[in-house]
């Protein structure tokens, strides 16, 4: 009963806070009207109407490939939807927002597992307050709202499976991502950001993970190399287009200037402009230093939280 008591404040709230995120998400829903990127799915998800309109790839009549890099993940989950309640405003937005509720119940959920109640409240009012994730999830450009879904999920299962040494949370981690990567490629930036995070912030429960799961380790271990052989070789082929030289020419004492270049481009989108249009950003930006400078601030802080709050990095409920 007690347990039960402590608990019932912490789900009003999160009650509250989704449920004001899904009031004010559904106001005026038809406003802005439906444009290009929210329904560049919908072709695939109604069967295939037009075999010329977003859809790169089929297997067996099945779209697979919407795009080079966009998979058909959000047709298969709006083609049951399309089915019962056809093509609407309502059959479009609602579950994209329905979508944004589950992050934020997620984002509560393993936030609180790493920092405690009171920075899970914090983080998950902020996140349904944030105009931008608001506007994301209602309008849902670029299929954005089932990514940062995956992201979530995935978050959640790897939070616990490192906390608890399981192995079925890190498979639902593994599961997710995969997931993930299928319905946006860019997503293996998520990737990458997760296992640097996880040698910075989590590296003794990682090794003592290794130590008890080495089988799973292992297999865990050539996935990523894999993957991160293919990932090496396109961003070398990338690399030689965008710089014109190849790295592996570079001189040690320039290499340095050449990965920061590289870095900072990636962050203020000039190297993703020049890779859609072949062409370089006019107008400078900061915001590949102001990148920098969060991604800085946020290994700070965490390492500060950690030393805090002990080594067991779940702080207090």
């Amino acid at each position: 009963m007690r347990k039960g008591r402590s608990l019932h404040p912490e789900g009003l709230f999160l009650m509250g806070v989704v449920g004001f995120f899904f009031t004010t998400s559904m106001l005026r829903l038809s406003r802005p009207g439906c444009q290009y990127d929210e329904l560049l799915f919908g072709n695939a998800a109604l069967g295939v109407v037009d075999p010329h309109s977003f859809l790169h790839r089929t297997v067996v009549g099945v779209p697979v490939l919407l795009m080079p890099y966009i998979g058909a993940l959000k047709a298969y989950l709006y083609y049951p939807i399309f089915k019962i309640f056809s093509v609407n405003v309502y059959s479009i937005r609602v579950p994209a927002i329905l979508f944004g509720c589950f992050i934020l119940t997620l984002t509560y959920a393993y936030t609180r597992r790493l920092f405690g109640s009171r920075a899970a409240r914090m983080t998950t009012l902020l996140l349904a307050l944030d105009p931008t994730f608001m506007f994301t999830n209602r309008v849902d450009w670029g299929l954005s709202s089932l990514a940062m879904l995956l992201k979530s999920t995935a978050l959640f299962f790897l939070v616990k499976g490192i906390q608890t040494s399981q192995v079925r949370p890190l498979v639902g981690a593994l599961f997710f991502t995969t997931l993930g990567i299928f319905h946006r490629l860019d997503f293996i930036w998520f990737v990458n950001a997760t296992l640097v995070s996880l040698g910075i912030a989590f590296h003794k429960e990682v090794a003592s993970w290794v130590r008890m799961r080495k089988r799973w380790a292992a297999m865990t271990a050539l996935m990523l190399s894999l993957g991160g052989v293919y990932l090496v070789y396109s961003a070398i082929k990338m690399s030689i287009r965008y710089f014109g030289e190849n790295p592996f020419d570079i001189v040690s004492l320039n290499r340095l200037r050449y990965v920061t270049r590289l870095l900072l481009d990636t962050l203020n989108g000039n190297a993703f402009y020049f890779d859609t249009t072949h062409g370089h950003l006019t107008v400078p930006s900061p915001q590949g230093w102001v990148g920098l400078g969060v991604i800085a601030t946020c290994i700070l802080v965490g390492r500060m939280q950690r030393r805090r709050t002990g080594t067991d990095g779940s702080g207090s409920s």
